[in-house]
């Protein structure tokens, strides 16, 4: 009898697991599969390998680069941070619709614009006004009034709860003053669609202004990967030990952006225990494959402590400080809760079988808590929690193309 179930798994940090997750390795079994046809030497049937990301550059250069106008629009949080947005005009008579697009962690603006079929484009052909937001801590929110990204560990005192307390609601009021729209379409892919969750249950006012809501790849519930994070278990005090050793070094900000000025508090796949670098440096060229240098594109090192407490807890609350800090923080003992109850919005929803973050179990449940217009569910074992915005390669460009077909329906609606 094995009394810690990760004890017989291969020994990795919850680290090295969420890289191939979220920094793009969720297209590895596609790959596999093209490495086995190109085995058995089948040429004919092997499609070719999706486009490589552009060299870095601006966001709006790569617009220019596919014959799109693009606006570039700083915005300043309550709490001083100053983000960076992208608006795309439409390219022919405008609809009416203004859509807010929200990335995932590690991600920016960009992976909504990055090839000329991306998202941002093909809505902004629709004669939307698409506007990209911006996330604190990636490479369009990393300044602030006040504190330095450089030197004030303040300004890295934050997660995904932020963003969907300040960051999220600054935008939406910004592109509804700028627009003159009375209410705004919303799109989120992963932790974007937490971003949401919490904006619904705890920033109402905002919520409201959100006339339809499209969650690409919900993310929840955790309870896949619970089971690997119970407390005593082997894994669950690596992912702790791992963490206090961030803090220790005063590793602040977690894989920024290629462009970024490397410093000492920057945590790279080298400071990861010795596990945990093999899968972090496969993801990391895994998405270097894919998109380029424009992901990662930086976070903080709490977003992923917060994560990895959700997953710990199987569900998406509040940053768990422990008793003592929660009162303080938040006037009672416990992480506040997110109430799905709370949310009135008009909500369509895509998930898919495969995919390793928004687990099919998870997305289930959910689904009984929430009320949707409509609900989409891909399956196919090969499309992945990346495929939804990029695909990660030819064979699911088809199952992209019908995800962005119906988003182009439920906007015009």
């Amino acid at each position: 009898m094995v009394d810690d179930p990760t004890a017989t798994m291969k020994p990795i940090t919850f680290v090295a697991l969420l890289l191939p997750l979220l920094l793009l390795a969720v297209g590895v079994p596609a790959q596999e599969e093209e490495e086995e046809e190109e085995e058995e030497g089948d040429e004919e049937d092997t499609e070719p390998p999706p486009p490589e990301g552009p060299p870095l550059q601006p966001l709006c250069n790569l617009a220019t680069l596919y014959g799109y106008k693009c606006e570039e629009h700083p915005v300043v949080t309550k709490d001083g941070y100053k983000l960076d947005m992208y608006r795309l005009p439409p390219t022919k008579a405008p609809s009416g619709t203004t859509v807010l697009l929200n990335h995932g962690l590690f991600l920016s603006a960009e992976i909504y614009a990055i090839f000329n079929n991306s998202i941002g484009y093909q809505l902004a052909d629709e004669g939307h006004d698409v506007w990209l937001a911006a996330a604190r801590g990636s490479i369009h929110g990393r300044n602030h009034t006040t504190l330095n990204p450089e030197t004030d560990d303040k300004f890295w005192d934050f997660s995904w709860q932020e963003s969907g307390l300040y960051d999220v609601p600054a935008q939406v009021d910004y592109v509804i003053e700028k627009t003159k729209a009375k209410q705004i379409h919303y799109i989120g892919h992963s932790i974007g669609t937490t971003i949401f969750f919490l904006i619904a249950s705890k920033v109402p006012e905002t919520a409201s202004k959100l006339k339809t809501v499209t969650l690409l790849a919900p993310v929840f519930y955790f309870t896949k990967y619970q089971f690997m994070f119970k407390e005593g278990s082997s894994m669950y005090t690596m992912a702790l030990d791992t963490m206090k050793g961030f803090d220790e070094k005063k590793k602040w900000e977690a894989f920024p952006r290629s462009d970024i000025p490397k410093s000492d508090h920057q945590i790279a796949c080298e400071d990861l225990p010795s596990m945990a670098v093999t899968y972090c440096n496969m993801g990391m060229d895994m998405s270097k494959q894919k998109v380029g240098e424009f992901m990662p594109a930086g976070t903080s090192k709490k977003n992923l402590e917060h994560l990895m407490l959700c997953i710990m807890k199987g569900k998406a609350t509040f940053f768990d400080y422990g008793e003592e800090k929660n009162t303080k923080a938040y006037g009672q003992a416990t992480a506040p809760e997110i109430d799905l109850k709370a949310i009135k919005n008009n909500l369509h929803v895509f998930y898919c079988e495969s995919d390793h973050l928004a687990a099919t179990q998870d997305v289930d449940v959910l689904l009984k808590e929430i009320k949707v217009e409509t609900k989409h569910y891909i399956e196919d074992e090969n499309f992945n929690h990346m495929d939804f915005i990029i695909p990660t390669s030819q064979e699911n460009e088809n199952n992209f193309k019908g995800v962005v077909q119906k988003i182009k329906e439920i906007l015009t609606k």
